[in-house]
């Protein structure tokens, strides 16, 4: 059975909701997503970026919801979900894949984090923040 690492409000929905819309069987395992957890040995194990999701199928495990996606769609969905590689259907699915996870993000980050913070909003203190995420420090 398919097995999903999910925090609310993550991009762990993306593999959830495709499960869904393809009639995988999948568990959905909720993460305790305080610092302490995070850090812990046992999630560590899993997640070596500490992130989620992370997805088990059988003996893989892996990070990355848009690895997830593909992965799923090429593994379980190939002759019904997937357009057929080197068409212009393909080339637009893996155009709005990408877009999804190289442009989108970032506004929508930078967004969220304008309208959440209660505080003024420290620039170094931010790009401090992202610098060690990208280092998974």
């Amino acid at each position: 059975m398919i097995k999903i690492y999910h925090v609310p409000y993550t991009r762990s929905v993306r593999p959830i909701w495709l499960c869904h819309e393809m009639g995988l069987d999948h568990e959905i395992i909720h993460v305790d997503w305080s610092d302490a957890y995070k850090q812990s040995d046992g999630w560590r194990a899993i997640s070596p970026t500490q992130k989620v999701p992370v997805m088990q199928d059988g003996d893989l495990t892996m990070f990355e919801s848009g690895a997830m996606v593909a992965y799923l769609l090429e593994k379980y969905g190939q002759q019904t979900w997937l357009p057929e590689p080197g068409t212009a259907q393909s080339a637009l699915h893996h155009q709005w894949c990408w877009y999804s996870e190289a442009s989108l993000p970032r506004p929508l980050g930078v967004r969220q984090v304008l309208r959440t913070r209660k505080e003024e909003v420290d620039l170094p203190t931010l790009v401090e923040s992202s610098v060690r995420k990208v280092l998974l420090l």
